[in-house]
């Protein structure tokens, strides 16, 4: 009898347990659920990604897809990049009567969209590879780190909406001087350019480098501090068609053909090394009609080290575009 009672008050309690736990769940089934961000959305007009491999990821697809590819993504979002802003601008001038262009080549310049010397529609910033997700003014926002690209610059500083940080936010701002000269130049270098019979229509292909610096808070010595994440560095053929104006250039898409022979690049401080070379290369061609392209001969991936990879070597056999298929240029670096 004594079993038959003990036996009766161990099923009651586990009723009870049972029941509490079920109580228990219902309770943290009713409290609401985290929001998960995108990888990428629009944020007070610029674009704000969950981390610097989902821009580059975005920035990839966007520069090897065709303009309407990028047309429906800014649709999508709501969106206008730097790249379609200056597309904008070029169209107008092509509208314009001379007696108009001058005063509004002046007027593009001051917005960072016309560079007098060279005749042509730039963007305010160095990283023009980036134009298609950067707004019109440089800016991008990654996990909860805004960056505005200015020239040659990156301007970098914490998001703290939200946060109980008690310092100066003013101290927490950065501006860095981007190493984007190659080994032995300081500067994107034209290699070569070529003219057609109209002394108008013209292709151009250019080696350039471009840094791109992520900064986030990180913990050094047990502390948190703010400081560099990685840093990530392309280098990549330039190639341009225009048509040249009296005072200004004005795109003109087509396909790009070319042949790289030989390209020593990286190896130097832990940057993985690109040694390649092919007596009879074949033909590379861009994968859309365009006016700027974009190839990216070597990527270093976001890099922990402070420094960046030599460019020892770079030679492409011969290139042309379509629009100018007689010719066949050579380019050789240094």
């Amino acid at each position: 009898m004594k079993n038959l009672i003990i036996l009766a008050m161990v099923a009651v309690a586990l009723i009870i347990f049972n029941g509490c736990q079920k109580d228990e769940l219902v309770l943290i089934d009713e409290q609401p659920q985290t929001v998960v961000k995108p990888d990428v959305y629009v944020e007070n007009g610029y674009l704000a990604f969950k981390d610097f491999e989902a821009l580059d990821s975005l920035k990839k697809l966007l520069n090897n897809s065709s303009n309407e590819t990028l047309i429906s993504f800014e649709a999508s979002k709501r969106f206008k990049s730097a790249y379609t802003v200056r597309n904008e601008l070029m169209k107008k001038a092509d509208e314009m009567s001379e007696t108009q262009i001058l005063g509004y080549l002046d007027e593009v310049s001051k917005r960072g969209y016309f560079d007098k010397e060279s005749q042509a529609f730039v963007y305010p910033f160095y990283n023009e590879s980036y134009s298609k997700i950067l707004n019109e003014f440089g800016k991008v926002k990654i996990g909860n780190v805004f960056y505005q690209l200015k020239e040659d610059k990156e301007v970098i500083e914490p998001d703290i909406t939200g946060t109980d940080f008690k310092g100066n936010p003013k101290n927490l701002k950065k501006e860095i001087q981007l190493k984007t000269g190659l080994t032995q130049l300081k500067s994107g270098v034209l290699l070569k350019e070529t003219i057609l019979s109209d002394n108008r229509l013209r292709s151009m292909l250019q080696l350039k480098k471009e840094q791109f610096v992520v900064y986030d808070w990180i913990i050094v010595n047990g502390e948190i501090v703010w400081g560099v994440v990685g840093l990530n560095y392309e280098v990549y053929y330039r190639f341009y068609s225009y048509k040249q104006f009296l005072l200004y250039k004005s795109d003109r898409p087509t396909y790009f053909n070319w042949r790289t022979m030989q390209a020593q690049i990286g190896g130097n401080d832990g940057f993985w090394y690109l040694n390649y070379y092919n007596a009879n290369p074949y033909l590379e061609r861009s994968p859309y009609e365009a006016a700027v392209y974009y190839f990216v001969v070597y990527g270093s991936g976001l890099t922990q080290t402070q420094y960046y990879p030599n460019v020892y070597n770079v030679q492409v056999s011969d290139f042309w575009s379509d629009y100018m298929s007689s010719f066949h240029g050579s380019l050789i670096y240094p």
